[in-house]
């Protein structure tokens, strides 16, 4: 007998060949209660896969005619497909059938070799929101609008609050895609906002500058919003640029009536912004790049102060050349769908 299967080909495999050559053999018990060689069946079945699957792990690379491997080639399809559909399945689970019904445990590694040779890997997905139509009639129309900015994207002040968070724990799963799929909705993990212990921090990103990080030290609310940003920071900040257009996002305290008041009795121009688009800001990949620094330290902070003290550094530490290369390459396509790099 073959050895474990590692190694091995899954297009070199025939299910039904298999049953043929095995049978006869003490492995011919794997396939019992099986259907015939000489009966239709369906090779997308889960069963099928399973004892696909078996065969791999147990009798190793088996070669067979032409027919065998166009069947066994269709139960990778199935398996590449199942990934597809499922973005977030694992190798273990696609694999799972095999136990459930032979009692026999499939092989994991087999799968995720399968899937690489198909062109998918396993990722981190992409975060965002989840977008209605709506939602992406509303992104591309505001993208069609600006397709042709190049230097007037230098003019925004681009401006969003992140929260940052004492203990941060990955539980991101991976999903299976191709190269240049990130976009992809059914690649993207939807996440809504919810409370968190950490600071909430606010700031912003010019071309050629960058305003001083805010701590948040309570709720953000309309008014928290103008007596600790927008009075304090913003208009000194917005004075030495007189020509830029302020961008925030349509987060419910930023467009409160008294907020709107205020950017029209200090004739400040705003950028409209479409809602659910937080991708389309370069200010969120320069969270990104704070949190980046932030994974580099080993021991993580133990007081809300310290962590404070860390993001402030952090973000003071990105290189301007770094916000300048972000907003020479805004994301403004894609069809309404979730843009970046």
């Amino acid at each position: 007998m073959a050895g474990s299967g590692s190694g091995v080909y899954l297009e070199n495999v025939s299910c039904q060949n298999a049953l043929c050559q095995q049978s006869s053999s003490a492995d011919g018990e794997l396939w019992s209660g099986s259907v015939s060689p000489g009966m239709g069946w369906d090779p997308w079945s889960p069963f099928m896969v399973s004892k696909y699957l078996l065969v791999v792990s147990v009798v190793g690379t088996i070669h067979c005619g032409v027919q065998g491997n166009e069947n066994a080639t269709l139960m990778a399809k199935n398996i590449v497909r199942m990934a597809v559909m499922d973005r977030s399945i694992t190798s273990r689970t696609i694999a799972q059938p095999t136990q459930s019904v032979t009692h026999h445990p499939g092989s994991a590694r087999t799968i995720r070799r399968r899937l690489q040779q198909s062109g998918l890997s396993p990722r981190r997905p992409l975060l965002g929101p989840p977008l209605a139509q709506n939602h992406r009639r509303l992104r591309r129309q505001w993208s069609d609008e600006r397709i042709m900015w190049t230097a007037e994207w230098n003019e925004i002040v681009f401006t969003d609050e992140s929260l940052f968070c004492l203990q941060h724990h990955d539980v991101r799963i991976p999903v299976w895609r191709h190269r240049g799929e990130r976009m992809l909705n059914s690649c993207v993990l939807h996440r809504h906002t919810g409370p968190a212990p950490g600071i909430m921090v606010l700031s912003g990103i010019e071309y050629h500058s960058r305003t001083p990080l805010v701590r948040i030290a309570s709720i953000l609310n309309s008014q928290c919003y103008i007596s600790e940003v927008l009075e304090p920071i913003v208009l000194p900040y917005l004075q030495g640029l007189p020509t830029a257009i302020f961008q925030k996002d349509n987060a419910r305290p930023l467009v409160a009536r008294i907020v709107q008041g205020f950017f029209v009795n200090r004739q400040i121009e705003l950028l409209p912004w479409p809602a659910r688009c937080p991708d389309l800001s370069p200010i969120e990949k320069m969270w990104s790049m704070v949190a980046e620094r932030l994974t580099q330290i080993t021991f993580q902070a133990a007081t809300p102060d310290q962590l404070w003290q860390r993001v402030e550094a952090a973000w003071s530490a990105v290189p301007q050349e770094h916000i300048q290369s972000l907003l020479e390459s805004m994301p403004i396509s894609n069809n309404g769908g979730y843009s970046g790099s």
